[in-house]
């Protein structure tokens, strides 16, 4: 219908997703993509996806044979990233933590970091970047005034878990971050390259942030060239192939282990105020992603999920506000100043996009073998 508004009739995505589309069933394309990737790769009861999951696993078992560990596993001290941890532990593997220190990371992330990895018997090791360089990272990203406020560290997470794998000479990667369980973000919501990011910092960084960028950046096109064809690392999101219900595991956590629950990214004190920013400035609000993600799985109603919003409306944590900018150096006329830009995106600056897109049929193969991470084509699927 003419100047109709899309709603997705199975999940909670809306118009505020550039370029919705809905089929004869009035299902949108990221529904889709959900069932593409739970088709795939979640064993569920199926006996053969369960034999090819634990035949991978006894495959990483032997390659660490002779080695202390046999897997990387990132670890935040956040909810998903410690069930990883139990799982891979409870799957036979022995992992070594690698946990990034973003700048952001909260009292009772770290607090969870040393209980989870105490208690489990895995050593944790930290990755870092100079914070002088790091928080200019960060406000440079705001004043490029893009979606993507968390763009340094999400290049950086990723980056770094390679690097671990680089220096501990392990092939495999375990990712606790799923789209079957998170959602799938939209590319009008969010993108993320390494080229992306150097963009944005030569732009609006200073010159010691950009070297400073380039040298920990793994998500350039020749690393990740180099990384899957010679080091030939293998990715594995540990959500995408078992049962991975938030509620229970929580209360495993908590109960066997003393895992404190601060709620949703309570590991970082950036993510309410990134999720804040982009709701009032570009008029969308991240919180849907995990929400459609469980209705999309049937963990919840279409219904809940949409009352859940309305009872949750969102509400600015102003204390948190003038924590972060001041630690960023910023003050609340910057601030001010950010949120009245024109919003820009990814299309504005330079990135892989163009190349990603007519490289699409070889990045699909190349996740199907474990070489890339399992979802990141379906975004850019027509």
């Amino acid at each position: 219908m003419a100047g109709a508004q899309p709603t997705c009739s199975r999940c909670i995505m809306d118009s505020t997703v550039p370029g919705l589309r809905l089929d004869a069933q009035g299902a949108c394309q990221l529904c889709h993509a959900h069932d593409r990737l739970d088709r795939a790769y979640f064993s569920g009861q199926d006996p053969d996806k369960k034999a090819a999951f634990l035949a991978t696993i006894e495959k990483i078992k032997r390659e660490g044979r002779g080695r202390p560990y046999d897997c990387i596993l990132p670890l935040s001290g956040g909810g998903d990233s410690s069930w990883a941890l139990v799982k891979a532990v409870e799957l036979g593997l022995r992992p070594v933590a690698y946990h990034f220190d973003n700048g952001w990371v909260s009292d009772i992330g770290r607090q969870n970091l040393a209980t989870m990895t105490s208690k489990l018997g895995v050593p944790l090791k930290t990755l870092s970047v100079p914070w002088e360089q790091l928080g200019d990272a960060f406000r440079a990203c705001l004043e490029a005034s893009i979606p993507e406020p968390c763009l340094p560290c999400l290049v950086a997470v990723f980056s770094l878990a390679y690097r671990a794998a680089e220096i501990e000479g392990l092939r495999t990667v375990i990712f606790s971050s799923s789209p079957l369980t998170e959602g799938i973000a939209p590319l009008g919501w969010s993108y993320v390259d390494g080229r992306y990011l150097e963009s944005v910092v030569q732009a609006h960084g200073q010159p010691a942030t950009l070297g400073a960028v380039r040298d920990f950046n793994r998500l350039r096109a020749r690393n990740l060239l180099a990384g899957a064809l010679v080091r030939r690392t293998r990715v594995i999101m540990l959500p995408l192939y078992l049962e991975w219900d938030e509620p229970r595991f929580k209360e495993r956590l908590r109960s066997e282990y003393g895992w404190i629950d601060g709620g949703k990214h309570a590991d970082c004190i950036y993510t309410p105020f990134r999720t804040q920013l982009i709701h009032d400035k570009f008029g969308f609000d991240l919180r849907r992603l995990g929400i459609a993600a469980q209705v999309r799985a049937g963990r919840i109603s279409r219904a809940r999920a949409l009352a859940w919003f309305d009872d949750n409306p969102m509400v600015e944590d102003l204390e948190n506000r003038e924590r972060v900018l001041a630690r960023l150096g910023m003050s609340a006329a910057d601030y001010q100043r950010i949120m009245a830009a024109p919003p820009r995106s990814f299309r504005d600056y330079r990135t892989y996009y163009p190349l990603i897109r007519a490289m699409r049929p070889l990045i699909r193969q190349a996740c199907k073998r474990g070489l890339l991470a399992e979802h990141v084509i379906d975004k850019f699927e027509d």
